[in-house]
Formats: structure tokens, sequence, C-alpha cells
């Protein structure tokens, strides 16, 4: 008695990163009020790779595997369900090509989250299992206008060229509220969509610059509020009109 549409899938995805990065000091600027650039070359700058600059060099390979199945269900004519599951393996490997150190004391000055100190040919791995899962419900009250609320749980790798260099961050996660109206018109040759939606995430890498020139990756919550409206007209079969705002 009720009618599915079952979807599912596996996805593979696999990367291979490389990045190599060095940075100098910049000479003061001696009036700002005038300000005249003292370099007028990148030969005239030391380019170092210290614990005072910011740099890094590594290999990074990455293999995700994913599971997933979403079944919509006709609980009525005028009831629409849909849930949904995915299973995710991160595997990951960082793998340092140098170890950045500290000049005055020669100890390395670039560690992992964990507080292990990153050296050269000292490859770092962490491997993830998330789960995410998401369901929604539509109810057409009439042949125009159809409510509908919706949640969703779903993860991020924190992997990537430009926090590595403190190593392997736990992956981020988004939990994700809405609830909207859909109106069509014209037989579905106008379609309006207006929605509410709440966000939360977890274990976000946010870079913060330090006075000494190097970064510093830490992991922060973040929460949006918002509202979204967009309007597909159909003004012909070959042209369509679309318009957002959030």
């Amino acid at each position: 008695g009720v009618h599915h549409t079952l979807l599912t899938g596996f996805e593979y995805q696999n990367q291979i990163m490389d990045t190599n990065r060095v940075t100098a000091s910049l000479p003061d600027i001696p009036n700002i009020f005038a300000p005249v650039a003292p370099e007028t070359s990148p030969n005239s700058l030391a380019f170092k790779c210290d614990s005072s600059h910011s740099c890094d060099d590594n290999h990074l390979v990455a293999n995700y595997y994913g599971l997933y199945a979403t079944d919509q269900m006709d609980l009525t004519d005028k009831w629409k369900l849909r849930v949904g599951v995915r299973q995710d393996w991160y595997q990951n490997e960082l793998d340092p090509l140098v170890t950045v150190l500290n000049p005055t004391t020669g100890l390395p000055s670039q560690f992992t989250n964990t507080g292990a100190p990153v050296i050269a040919g000292v490859p770092e791995t962490r491997n993830d299992k998330p789960l995410s899962w998401n369901v929604g419900t539509l109810y057409h009250l009439t042949t125009w206008m159809a409510p509908y609320i919706g949640a969703s749980q779903s993860y991020l790798s924190n992997f990537n060229s430009e926090n590595s260099t403190n190593g392997i961050g736990k992956p981020e996660s988004a939990r994700q509220y809405e609830a909207g109206i859909r109106f069509t018109f014209l037989n579905e040759r106008i379609v309006l969509n207006t929605a509410v939606f709440n966000v939360s995430r977890d274990n976000v890498a946010t870079s913060v610059a330090q006075a000494n020139g190097t970064d510093l990756i830490f992991f922060d919550s973040q929460l949006t509020n918002g509202e979204e409206v967009s309007l597909i007209t159909k003004i012909t079969d070959q042209w369509s009109l679309l318009a957002n705002a959030t």
C-alpha cells in the first residue's frame, strides 16, 4: 500500500595532494601616510622555512569509501516521507617531507593537534567511520501548497593542503534543521519555495595568523540561522528563469 522509490549507491574517491610553501618576512614601510614598499623584487627577499615563517612540504593521500541508500515513500497521495542513511570510511595519510625547526633550539616547531611533533619521514594516519542520515516529510495541503520539514546529519573530512601543518583533524560535522512551504502555480510552470533553517557545525578548521608570521589551525563551532526563498519559472520548454535569495 506504500509506493517506494529507493536510491542506493557506492562512492569511491582517491586524492593525492602535494603542498610546498615557504614565506619571507617583508620589511616595514617607514611612513604609512606616504607608503613606499621597500622590496622591489622577490630576489631581495629571504624565503625561509622555520618556526617564524609559515611553511610546509607535505605529501597527502586519502581514500574515501561511501555506501548510501535513500527511500522516498508515498504514504498517501498527499503525504511523502524521505529517509536516508550513508556510511563513510575516511582513510587519510600525511607524509611530512621536511621537519620545521626552531633556529634557536634546533628542535621541531610544528605539532599535530595531539601534541606530537611533525617529523620528516614519520607519516601520520587517521581513519574515521562517520554515519550520516537525513529525514524529511512533505504534505500537499492543496494542489498548489505543500509545507515540509527536514533534518540531517553530515560529515566532511578535515584533510586538505591548507591545514596540514597541524596534522589531521577530526572530521567536521553538521546538523541541519529546515522547514518551509512549497508553492506551485500554472501546472508547476511557476515554483516558489520558502524555507527557514538552522545549521550547527563542529570541528570547523579555522586558520589564525600569529604575530611571528606563522599560522595555527583551531577547530571551532559555528551556528547559522537563516531564511531562503527561490523561484523557478518555466518560460518555454527550453527556457527557465531562476532566482534565489538567502
